[in-house]
């Protein structure tokens, strides 16, 4: 009772704050939020701004001031990744090693900035000023101003549960790059004996400026068990380029969600709308309209394509069309059991009848249950 009648309002405002906009995320977010995965989630995502609020508050209550903190993160940051990818892709000595480096060699620029300080007796906002540039300069230096990409992948999954992801796109900074699309990411992350920790995380706008359809990209993945996400975007036609805009082709969204649907769903992933307004757009009420027009897309989009599941219209259409691979030499075809020497002496002998693949009928069937 004693506690309640001594405690001051003005005392723990920043905790009342904190308390309160806990609440209510746990209101808006219910019950997302509140699960052990989000909330491990935003853990390791404030977990190295934490230890750093943690530490600059410790400086200010001492009466100090440090400008290079940022810097000196990067620095450290940046040589740990270098001193772990020293032990390789799968060890976990590495990273034992690294943790303990990275706490060391981070203790090492503290007192470096803490010995300048005390024994020459120049105030710590001209020596971390001065730090801050040496800390930055030499993360650039070392960087050649680039990313530092670490090559572990035992320290990416502590205490992550998710998939990591790979978005294939055409151009940009490249011409021609190595996930250009679909099929050349999937190539490369298997060559590298990536195909357990990664799969392909799907932008419509990248798949068409590759010259594909948005579903022919997601099919592709779906077809080597590597579609993990999709970034619900569209392209202008009449510009060519990499515009995000929100998606609004219904034509476009009923087969991208046959393709998740035969998927089984996006398991870990979902829909994220990476989108903006049009270019020309200069009202920021586009951007609500645009948003939920999205997402009504998306939503009419599903529901027509379960519509099309059910009846089995499509997929039998395609079954069909692709029958010749299920016997025959198809199958053997198919099965990777023919060379080009057995392909062409076949080619020699068999009477092959080319048949229409019905592009038109398929279309017709689409606008039967987008109009019918």
């Amino acid at each position: 009772m004693s506690l309640i009648k001594n405690f001051k309002f003005k005392e723990h405002t920043i905790g009342i704050a904190f308390i309160v906009l806990f609440l209510l995320a746990v209101v808006v977010g219910w019950p997302n939020f509140i699960k052990f995965r989000n909330l491990t989630n935003i853990l390791r995502q404030i977990s190295y701004t934490g230890v750093i609020a943690l530490g600059m508050t410790l400086v200010i209550i001492s009466g100090g001031t440090d400008l290079s903190i940022g810097s000196m993160a990067c620095f450290v940051g940046g040589i740990t990744i270098y001193f772990l990818n020293m032990f390789g892709k799968d060890s976990i000595i590495g990273v034992i090693l690294t943790v303990v480096f990275s706490i060391v060699l981070g203790g090492i620029c503290g007192f470096l900035n803490g010995i300048i300080i005390t024994q020459f007796r120049l105030g710590p906002f001209i020596v971390t000023l001065g730090t801050m540039s040496i800390f930055r300069s030499l993360i650039q230096y070392f960087s050649n101003a680039g990313n530092i990409l670490s090559v572990n992948m035992i320290y990416g999954k502590i205490g992550f549960n998710g998939v990591f992801l790979i978005e294939p796109k055409p151009m940009e900074p490249s011409k021609h790059q190595y996930d250009y699309d679909a099929a050349t990411a999937i190539e490369f992350i298997k060559e590298n004996g990536l195909d357990k920790d990664f799969k392909c995380n799907i932008e419509a706008n990248h798949a068409t400026l590759a010259g594909h359809t948005f579903a022919h990209d997601l099919q592709v993945c779906a077809d080597n068990g590597m579609l993990g996400s999709v970034d619900a975007n569209q392209g202008d036609a009449q510009n060519g380029w990499d515009t995000d805009e929100f998606p609004s082709n219904v034509y476009e969204t009923v087969q991208a969600m046959r393709v998740i649907l035969n998927n089984g769903g996006l398991h870990s992933g979902g829909l994220n709308f990476d989108a903006k307004r049009r270019r020309n757009s200069t009202d920021i009420e586009d951007l609500f309209i645009s948003h939920i027009g999205s997402m009504d897309s998306f939503a009419l989009g599903l529901e027509i394509a379960s519509r099309r599941k059910k009846d089995g219209a499509i997929d039998n259409f395609i079954k069909n069309r692709y029958a010749s691979f299920d016997k025959g030499m198809g199958k053997k075809f198919e099965n990777n059991e023919l060379n080009l020497e057995s392909l062409a002496d076949y080619g020699k002998t068999a009477d092959i009848v080319q048949t229409s693949g019905k592009q038109e009928l398929l279309n017709n069937i689409l606008n039967s249950y987008l109009f019918g």
